[in-house]
């Protein structure tokens, strides 16, 4: 009986990742998404690279995920989807806890 709840939120976070795959930005498309792919080759907040507070967290994991993708753009678009996938999750899954598994699949698909 516990494998169905996990298995929903499977499911939803598949459904999640593929309804954003097919709209991935091709390229970095204004000054912040260029600041932030420039902050990856420099981090340097006095050249807004990338502008202010610095976003510190952000941009470590995206220059993790550089490595892995190839380029700034493929990464912040990965930590991008990543991210969304995992609080679309924890929404269900806390949901689940107070409401059930229906209302949680449904407040997740919102």
């Amino acid at each position: 009986m516990r494998s169905r709840p996990v298995l929903a939120l499977m499911t939803l976070a598949g459904v999640y990742l593929a309804a954003h795959l097919w709209s991935l930005a091709p390229a970095l498309e204004d000054i912040d998404s260029i600041n932030f792919a420039l902050g990856l080759h420099h981090y340097a907040l006095a050249q807004h690279q990338p502008h202010p507070p610095g976003y510190p967290v952000y941009i470590a994991v995206a220059w993790l995920l550089r490595f892995l993708t190839g380029d700034a753009n493929s990464a912040f678009v990965a930590q991008s989807i990543g991210g969304s996938v995992v609080a679309a999750v924890a929404l269900a899954g806390l949901t689940w806890r107070l409401a059930g598994l229906p209302t949680a699949l449904v407040a997740s698909a919102i």
